[in-house]
């Protein structure tokens, strides 16, 4: 097993043991980058995993209300 599969691994592992989680930056419901979000986007929809915009403010504001009200516990 390389890097990459035990970074998705873990990731289906959270994912799948917590439905707070959720995976979300620039690509990872394409893949990502290093295509270590392969497959996530399928498995668990696109309302956990998904884009954001690179910005990190517009990021950080958009998920603050459902932090707030501990309903999201980022991965």
């Amino acid at each position: 097993m390389n890097l990459y599969s035990a970074i998705n691994q873990a990731l289906h592992i959270a994912l799948e043991t917590d439905p707070r989680s959720y995976v979300f930056g620039e690509d990872v419901s394409f893949g990502g980058v290093f295509r270590c979000t392969t497959g996530l986007a399928e498995r668990f929809g696109k309302h956990r995993v998904f884009n954001t915009p690179l910005c990190e403010q517009v990021t950080f504001c958009n998920l603050l209300p459902a932090d707030s009200l501990h309903l999201r516990r980022d991965v």
